[in-house]
């Protein structure tokens, strides 16, 4: 037996599984009707765990909702933890007021900022043609307001097709952690970016989940190559990775390529290329089809075009010293002035090199 939280009645009751409409049936017909997207059992088989929830709860929560948000049904039941379901009610909103009536779950771990004709390729040639065929999940949270669980990429699709938005939408009580999870099973249908996992995996550091990278590979079931790459991909500045169509498509090997410019780069330089490549003209870098990896590669190499003539300019004098009391110090010596680079040295080195660079501060002022 679930429980069902009633939109009307905040009394959470009983509901046979037949009522709520979620008997382990068959989730073979919502890979067919989704237009080609990736069943989310097949995903799940490659996929990392979502913390509180086993693979298996997941998989047949994938499976029923998957069937029911394909029905057409005018209300269905949809299970918001292991316990509860609730009722949800099938709304039609118009491209128009997309913006204006819905927003998307804060929480979604993927970057509203980076959903366009390219990214959105793999759907939104279909929801062109013919509308969308998959409502998305929400809830009214308790100011009115729209918010949207799973189906953000649908959203974005429907704003540029400017076509109606159809959205399952629920009035009764959702945690923020049942909200969360509904979100992170959504996003299995279409894989967060290296980038959006990396923004991920730094707030689960930050806030101090995992006391190390290995130890959140672990607790999140990822290779720790990819927290490694997915980590390096966030610390790029969001400007330089905005150039890119497609983040979806972003890769190691792009990603390495990134970081060695920026590496090589002054910040300066780099800010001068970004602009600069920011007022290119979007078909500069889109193909007829929209293909993700071909868009990224052209403005890879528009970036590397632009990159050329600064490291190709010389350095000037590089001079390498060992200092006293250990450590060493690169100066290299330019038109544009002295850059020192300070390399195992103590506390006491850092101290004193501080009290000089005051000292020379205070006569300059």
């Amino acid at each position: 037996m679930r429980r069902e939280t009633n939109n009307d009645n905040p009394e959470v009751k009983p509901v046979s599984e037949s009522s709520a409409e979620l008997s382990a049936k068959s989730g073979a017909k919502s890979g067919a009707k989704s237009g080609g997207r990736r069943s989310k059992r097949a995903i799940l088989e490659k996929s990392a765990l979502i913390p509180g929830l086993s693979n298996e709860q997941i998989a047949q929560a994938s499976q029923n909702a998957s069937e029911l948000l394909t029905s057409g049904a005018q209300t269905i039941h949809l299970p918001v933890s292991d316990d509860d379901v609730a009722l949800f009610e099938l709304r039609t909103i118009a491209w128009n007021e997309i913006e204006h009536q819905t927003s998307v779950l804060p929480g979604n771990d993927r970057d509203q900022a980076f959903l366009n004709e390219v990214s959105l390729s793999d759907i939104l040639p279909t929801i062109k043609s013919r509308g969308q065929q998959v409502p998305a999940i929400g809830v009214i949270n308790e100011a009115g307001e729209l918010i949207v669980l799973e189906g953000s990429r649908r959203r974005a699709s429907c704003l540029l097709a400017q076509r109606d938005y159809l959205i399952y939408v629920t009035k009764s009580k959702i945690s923020s952690e049942q909200a969360k999870q509904i979100s992170q099973i959504g996003n299995l249908y279409k894989p967060l970016s290296l980038y959006e996992l990396g923004k991920r995996f730094e707030g689960l550091l930050q806030d101090n989940h995992y006391d190390s990278a290995k130890s959140l590979a672990s607790g999140e079931g990822y290779d720790p190559a990819i927290v490694s790459i997915a980590r390096k991909a966030w610390s790029l500045p969001r400007p330089l990775i905005k150039l890119f169509p497609s983040i979806n498509a972003l890769g190691r090997p792009s990603i390495n390529e990134l970081s060695k410019l920026q590496q090589a780069l002054s910040s300066a330089q780099l800010d001068d290329i970004t602009v600069k490549l920011t007022a290119l003209p979007s078909d500069s870098i889109k193909t007829q089809d929209n293909n993700e990896s071909t868009s990224n590669a052209l403005m890879l190499e528009q970036l590397q075009s632009a990159a050329k003539p600064f490291l190709s300019k010389p350095l000037g004098k590089i001079n390498a010293h060992k200092m006293a009391g250990g450590g060493n110090v690169t100066i290299s010596e330019s038109s544009s002035g002295l850059t020192f680079a300070f390399k195992k040295i103590s506390v006491t080195q850092k101290q004193q090199i501080k009290a000089m660079i005051n000292e020379l501060l205070q006569q300059q002022s």
